[in-house]
């Protein structure tokens, strides 16, 4: 986005034929996009929002405004922002984010800036924190022209106190500015950080005064959070979903899925044991067997399409709640296409370019493209939700905005038998050309949604995603008919 931008700049000749530099054009431009976010007017960031609002309100009419647009505007009113948090990534010294570290060093200059400098803290075989790295990292910072003004070590346990003296003195802050950040459940940061003093550490270096609205708020913010952090610990009468996909052994696989699963169980306060299954198990419906619900992802490749379908075949046979999802939309028309309306050779295009039956093919827009990179169907799009339906009865509204990713989605050849063989495709885009959620009747199955776009993503700590809600009451509910059949 940046480079683009600079490119654009000396195309309108902006910079007056000068040789284009690091120093100072690309850095003005990082500045410049920084300022732009504080007075609300970063067009690449508000257009595919501004895009996805136009085409919701030609789709609908005054009684379609959702909470999601109420929130939105009533944000946008607010034309500058107290602070704002900027993230360079990566590691200091990487050639990737020099850059950006020398428009934050210029920016600093002119505003009030103030450096919080993480760093990892490894302990030795003899259980000795040691500060060695972190001493060259803080060096490295201060040759950048950066001065730490906080430091954050990262390490497996509390810093001690001969640690943060070491650091403090190497790294030229107070000792109550080096702040311990050991390991623990992301979502307990926030507690662990307060008790430190961390936020009006923050807000003293930049020189905000700390009010008694500001401390009546904070307060009551943390005591919510503590609750939800609480719930998050409860194991007890736990229900079990299952995950069929791949990378079972990576700890971060699915991780967008496994906390929007997190964030029911701080909200509802009904714990959720969480499984990825490898699709290409042996006994797979052995394994499947065990869980109250099941969710099929999305993902790429050939790799795993049988086992996901053979999921979604147990579980809308057994009646297993089941929550597919972009992929996992798509399998679930396949499954139900091959099974219910004997379309013996329905797959999907992205697979068996020759398939006789494509009941999942290329997206017309872009059957035309022949440059795959940033051409998919991408980001938010509002998603038009049936009256008199279980997606509507969830999200209790008309129109939602949902973000995607794909190229291919539901052949509409294939439509008309497959509602006529019982698939209620209960969301569609507002012209009704693209298939985005499909249901079974509650009269036939509990809990059977799929959908093209990615519920996940629009899921937070304290308003979880809707669909994921219904997922989990209905994982409750069989279960409390399993135990009552006992």
């Amino acid at each position: 986005k940046i480079y683009k931008k600079v490119i654009d700049n000396e195309r309108k000749g902006i910079y007056l034929g000068k040789t284009v530099q690091i120093i100072p054009h690309v850095t003005d431009v990082i500045i410049e996009h920084i300022k732009q976010i504080n007075e609300n007017k970063d067009d690449d960031a508000k257009n595919k929002d501004d895009d996805a609002k136009n085409k919701d309100d030609d789709a609908k009419n005054k009684d379609a405004k959702n909470k999601d647009d109420d929130a939105k505007n009533k944000d946008a009113k607010n034309k500058n922002h107290d602070v704002i948090i900027i993230e360079v990534g990566g590691t200091v010294g990487d050639m990737e984010n020099m850059v950006f570290l020398e428009a934050l060093r210029q920016l600093s200059i002119k505003e009030k800036v103030v450096f919080v400098h993480l760093s990892y803290i490894p302990i030795s075989s003899g259980n000795e924190q040691k500060t060695k790295p972190t001493q060259h990292s803080i060096r490295n910072l201060l040759q950048l022209g950066i001065y730490p003004d906080i430091i954050i070590g990262r390490c497996g346990t509390d810093l001690r106190e001969n640690t943060k003296n070491k650091i403090s003195l190497f790294g030229g802050v107070e000792k109550e500015s080096v702040i311990s950040d050991p390991d623990a459940e992301i979502y307990e940061l926030p507690l662990l950080f307060d008790r430190q003093n961390l936020g009006n550490i923050v807000m003293n270096k930049l020189g905000i005064e700390i009010n008694q609205d500001m401390e009546k708020n904070k307060f009551k913010e943390l005591k919510r959070w503590k609750n939800l952090v609480k719930n998050l610990k409860n194991k007890s009468n736990p229900v079990s979903i299952g995950v069929i996909g791949k990378y079972a052994h990576l700890e971060d696989a699915y991780l967008s899925i496994k906390e929007a699963v997190k964030h029911i169980q701080m909200n509802l306060n009904i714990p959720v044991n969480f499984e990825i299954v490898e699709a290409e198990s042996e006994n797979l419906e052995e394994k499947l067997k065990k869980f109250d619900g099941i969710i099929v992802p999305g993902g790429f490749g050939i790799r795993g399409i049988k086992g996901k379908i053979r999921a979604v075949n147990f579980c809308r046979v057994n009646k297993v709640p089941f929550l597919g999802m972009c992929l996992g939309f798509q399998l679930a028309v396949i499954e139900f296409a091959r099974n219910v309306c004997s379309i013996d050779s329905a797959n999907t295009s992205e697979v068996d370019k020759k398939c006789p039956n494509p009941v999942i093919d290329l997206l017309f827009e872009q059957k035309e493209i022949t440059d795959l990179g940033g051409t998919m169907r991408l980001g938010a799009y509002p998603c038009v939700i049936k009256s008199n339906t279980l997606a509507h009865k969830i999200y209790n509204r008309d129109t939602i905005n949902r973000r995607y990713r794909h190229r291919y989605g539901l052949n509409l050849k294939y439509k008309e038998i497959l509602e006529r063989n019982g698939i209620n495709f209960s969301g569609t885009s507002p012209d009704g050309k693209l298939m985005e959620i499909l249901e079974l009747s509650r009269e036939v199955h509990p809990f059977f949604v799929a959908l093209q776009y990615h519920p996940e993503f629009s899921s937070r700590p304290e308003k979880p995603e809707e669909l994921f809600v219904g997922l989990v009451n209905a994982c409750v509910q069989r279960k409390s008919k399993k135990k009552k059949s006992k």
